[in-house]
């Protein structure tokens, strides 16, 4: 599978209703600088802003109508923030409410139909039948071309597959050098620390059934690459790690830990969401290097802070 990095619309149209224009053209840099660089996949939610996300990427593909055969766009829902006790969300797989947030996406978006629809985090009311109806209607009206999940499990992605009669086409994870779970199950498997948290086979189970991973908050908040007088022992070695290795290739320490991420088989996608429009360059020298198995290997035993078994 070919690497590619997404580029995630999560910290894009402000926090104020009104979007202002020192926003829109912040959002509009930031587009701009991930196509120059390379990047042809973009990630947004109907929760991103309170759907501000949606609404600058779509101003900004009116601006640039030609791009969008040679873009893929994909959305999600299922997520109602901040509606229930103690501020907690709730999930939502209702027939209709999925329908009104593809249609109130699409709008925001201004275009027709979504590449990909993600449903956000799984509903533990969900209802075969109706999962199954209404991906039936949004593909059939053209409305959805693809569906993916985002932090699920190889059961309950089975589950959506057989209930619906679509294929599950990705599944969006947390992952990185700092959030390794998928990695460190399989490490070890036959011990008492052996728990994959929902994730136990998911990168065999995704290479089985040709399921793209990709990868939410692949830099960990920059938790390698800030040190601060706070910092661990193990913060300080991985990132003197990631630099000493970025040193080899020529290229930014950030762009080796999304390169180590790219790395696992099965071509796992890093999301990344900064709007620098230099970071965002740095971070796109990712595709253009391949770090040793030595090295991946080094990273991942680093910043796990453990010996493997």
């Amino acid at each position: 599978m070919r690497k590619k990095i997404i580029y995630g619309c999560m910290g894009l149209g402000g926090g104020e209703t009104v979007i202002s224009g020192q926003e829109m053209k912040k959002a509009f840099n930031a587009f701009d600088s991930a196509f120059e660089a390379g990047i042809r996949h973009f990630d947004l939610a109907d929760i991103y802003n309170g759907g501000r996300s949606e609404v600058v990427f779509g101003k900004w593909l009116q601006m640039n109508p030609s791009i969008r055969k040679e873009i893929f766009i994909q959305s999600k829902c299922g997520i109602q923030l901040h509606v229930g006790p103690l501020n907690s969300s709730f999930y939502n797989f209702s027939p209709q409410y999925i329908i009104n947030q593809v249609e109130k996406s699409l709008a925001q978006i201004q275009i027709n139909t979504l590449d990909m629809l993600f449903l956000h985090r799984p509903d533990p009311l969900a209802r075969a039948e109706d999962l199954k109806d209404v991906f039936l209607l949004l593909k059939s009206t053209g409305k959805v071309q693809n569906f993916g999940v985002s932090n699920m499990s190889a059961g309950q992605i089975e589950w959506i597959s057989r209930a619906t009669g679509e294929p599950v086409k990705a599944n969006q994870i947390q992952f990185g050098l700092g959030h390794a779970l998928m990695l460190d199950h399989q490490a070890q498997v036959n011990t008492y620390t052996g728990n994959g948290y929902g994730l136990e086979g998911m990168q065999q189970y995704s290479m089985m059934h040709n399921i793209e991973l990709q990868a939410w908050r692949p830099l960990d908040k920059g938790r390698f690459l800030s040190i601060h007088a706070d910092s661990s022992a193990c913060e300080y070695e991985t990132s003197g790690l990631l630099k000493k290795v970025a040193e080899k290739y020529d290229v930014s320490p950030s762009a080796v830990a999304l390169n180590w991420v790219m790395q696992v088989p099965n071509g796992i996608a890093p999301v990344i969401g900064t709007t620098n429009p230099s970071r965002i360059k740095a971070l796109a020298q990712a595709l253009d290097f391949e770090i040793t198995r030595e090295e991946w290997y080094s990273l991942w035993i680093t910043a796990r802070d453990k010996k493997l078994p």
